[in-house]
């Protein structure tokens, strides 16, 4: 379970937003982390971070289509002009070349929604950090 006083401080962004962290949310469906992202991420745009919300499917779309009509690199220069990006529905990315530019594979264990042996909020040695929501 995710505190509030946890959700807060993701919610101010200064201490892992700047320092180009990630956020990784784990649960089972209707666990309300598409919901609790979205709150962050407003959060994080009355705090003056400019932040895209968006479906990983939707994005891998447009990034294909830009690579199509060769204006990718136009397309993720767009995208970095952001502090964030919230990818939603990220194990629902599928494969549509043998070697996909962007995809996910989640294991089974990851998407049980079986307690972590870390606590809620864990920072990894890649700068991402991961909780796990539940109903």
């Amino acid at each position: 379970m995710v505190s509030k006083a946890q959700v807060m401080a993701i919610a101010a962004g200064d201490s892992w937003l700047a320092k180009g962290a990630n956020i990784l949310m784990f649960g089972p469906p209707g666990g309300g982390k598409s919901h609790l992202a979205a709150a962050i991420g407003l959060a994080l745009i009355e705090n003056g971070w400019r932040v895209l919300f968006t479906r990983t499917t939707d994005l891998v779309q447009k990034l294909q289509v830009a690579r199509r009509e060769l204006q990718l690199e136009s397309a993720v220069a767009k995208l970095d002009k952001f502090d964030l990006l919230i990818l939603d529905d990220l194990a629902y990315v599928t494969r549509t070349r043998p070697k996909p530019a962007c995809s996910s594979n989640s294991s089974p264990q990851d998407m049980s929604g079986a307690p972590s042996s870390s606590p809620p909020i864990s920072p990894l040695e890649n700068g991402t950090a991961s909780f796990r929501t539940r109903p």
